[in-house]
């Protein structure tokens, strides 16, 4: 375990393993955790960096929804990477944690060895629907602060998205949904706030520049993710998709 304080915030991060280094990023709600079962079959062959991104786990909570903007947790990641000592990554993201990868591979495509996008999308284009999707962030951030922790992560689990967790295993259900109450509510307000989906800056002109290989993991079942992983494919320069049997939004918690 490690931290790393930058920019007036501690960044928790775990490192495992040994080999060429791949920087793990969970999704909104998550934390470094997410990647266990990554981490148990790949340490043998990759250096894997599981990192706390703002707002989540056990980095810092800051009351400043500007720092949470996604071009600052970018920059945390490449000074983690720094400090590590790592010039170059594989980088690997989960739904927001994918965003963020994708972002990071339209700015700094140097410290990039290859892309590996989970559930991913490239932001809203259409500024209707971007505006929509803020205004939707903004209720949701406001519901955490009314009604705190708890009651957001039963909000957030009962999600239609989140339909396919019905098959998980109870054991692994309650694991999840305990990782979720850990998280500070400060923090998750803020990232909505500062890096959602509605305030993010689009990268989907962006996508035929990325000269990466680049991999499009996602559920089968999961029809919306899956289709804008295809949308993806088709402007990528070198990509492709694996769609998981019988998974939904987290295939690496559903078909490890």
């Amino acid at each position: 375990m490690g931290i790393l304080n930058f920019n007036l915030a501690n960044i928790h991060y775990e490192v495992y393993g040994t080999g060429p280094c791949v920087i793990a990023i969970h999704g909104f709600t998550g934390d470094a955790t997410t990647w266990s079962s990554f981490v148990s079959s790949a340490k043998q062959c990759y250096t894997i960096v599981s990192v706390d991104l703002l707002g989540h786990g056990l980095s810092t909570s800051p009351n400043d929804p500007t720092r949470y903007a996604i071009d600052k947790l970018v920059e945390d990641l490449e000074n983690l990477l720094n400090y590590l000592g790592h010039k170059r990554a594989h980088w690997m993201g989960y739904s927001f944690g994918g965003r963020v990868a994708l972002y990071a591979a339209t700015r700094i495509h140097h410290r990039f060895s290859s892309l590996i996008l989970e559930s991913a999308s490239p932001g809203i284009s259409d500024p209707h629907t971007r505006a929509d999707r803020k205004a939707n962030d903004e209720q949701l951030a406001n519901f955490i602060q009314k009604h705190g922790i708890t009651r957001f992560t039963e909000y957030w689990e009962a999600l239609p998205i989140f339909s396919t967790h019905n098959n998980l295993p109870s054991l692994q259900k309650q694991s999840l949904h305990n990782q979720r109450l850990r998280n500070n509510p400060v923090g998750l307000v803020n990232s909505l706030r500062g890096s959602g989906t509605g305030v993010q800056p689009t990268v989907f002109s962006e996508l035929q520049k990325i000269d990466l290989p680049v991999l499009c993991v996602v559920g089968a079942q999961d029809n919306k993710f899956l289709r804008i992983a295809n949308i993806m494919n088709s402007r990528f320069k070198t990509s492709k998709v694996r769609a998981i049997p019988r998974s939904g939004h987290t295939p690496h918690l559903e078909q490890p």
